[in-house]
């Protein structure tokens, strides 16, 4: 015998409030805004902290732009130049100069100002003296502080011009105290830089940079020697020193000769052969192109006129 399944009745929905008849409209809406309403919160706080903020950078705010605290004097602005250390090859006209242009830039300006502090670094750049800015601080109530790296005097041209360690021409004489002893760089025939601007010539560049490593070579040995010139004849060169020998060093190259040692090599070897001298004054010059070549020694009789002369 069939056994006989009986169907359950479709259920019917029996109105709106019914499970499963379709939500209306409004509660739809009501279901959406749900999430959403923190989320809008969230939106609505960070833009009133937004508008707060840009308030005071866009003068829009009497308690801080407008205000008289907030600006710039002439005084202010050029204390803060004045108050830095003033190199002694700087002149105090260029010392002022450099003053007034920071005046031009910052003077009643508020602290708050978006890119002030940028402007004013600029500004110190475009001068020549200045090597690099370090910081450049505003304060509140109308304060500015800086920190400045001047440009050193390093070595001059034959025809007088000082040079800084990157090859940048300064504006001081060649012939005031703590100038008139640097070492002249000879022998090149190159086109003098305007002052404020570097020098182009690639032989001065590399005069420059010799000149960093032989000085640090001679540190590092005794008597105590300085170089007093560089020169370059058919593509080798001569360092002079002030009361020792002369440095034959060759070709200042990165790929030199085969038959030439590299440039730390030379660097040891000068150390080296000046060491053993004990005294370099007795010595008339060191080769350390040729790492077998010899160190001449001066004659008794000059040797003793250099080691008088010394006292």
């Amino acid at each position: 015998m069939a056994r006989t399944v009986k169907k359950s009745a479709a259920r019917v929905a029996d109105g709106p409030r019914a499970q499963g008849f379709a939500r209306s409209l409004r509660e739809t809406l009501k279901m959406l805004g749900r999430p959403l309403a923190p989320l809008s919160v969230l939106v609505l706080l960070y833009a009133g902290i937004s508008y707060l903020l840009w308030r005071p950078l866009n003068g829009e705010t009497r308690s801080y732009e407008s205000s008289a605290q907030a600006r710039l004097s002439d005084a202010a602005v050029r204390g803060a130049f004045l108050n830095q250390p003033r190199p002694s090859a700087i002149s105090a006209q260029d010392f002022k100069q450099l003053a007034q242009e920071g005046v031009a830039a910052a003077a009643n300006h508020s602290v708050f100002e978006a890119g002030l502090s940028r402007k004013i670094a600029q500004t110190c750049e475009r001068n020549a003296w200045v090597e690099r800015v370090r910081e450049v601080r505003l304060r509140f109530p109308a304060r500015v502080e800086l920190e400045l790296e001047f440009r050193k005097p390093y070595a001059r041209t034959e025809r007088g011009t000082v040079l800084d360690r990157r090859g940048f021409a300064l504006n001081v004489s060649a012939d005031i105290p703590g100038v008139r002893g640097l070492p002249i760089v000879a022998g090149l025939l190159v086109q003098e830089p305007a002052i404020g601007s570097r020098c182009l010539d690639q032989a001065v560049l590399d005069a420059l940079d010799l000149l960093s490593i032989v000085r640090g070579a001679l540190a590092q040995s005794p008597g105590a020697l300085r170089v007093s010139n560089l020169e370059r004849k058919s593509g080798r060169w001569r360092i002079a020193t002030d009361h020792g020998p002369v440095v034959l060093w060759g070709e200042f190259t990165d790929d030199p000769p085969l038959d030439e040692p590299r440039t730390a090599e030379k660097s040891a070897l000068l150390r080296r052969k000046l060491s053993e001298a004990k005294d370099p004054s007795i010595l008339e010059s060191v080769n350390v192109y040729d790492a077998r070549g010899p160190v001449k020694r001066r004659e008794p009789a000059a040797a003793n006129m250099v080691s008088q002369s010394q006292h």
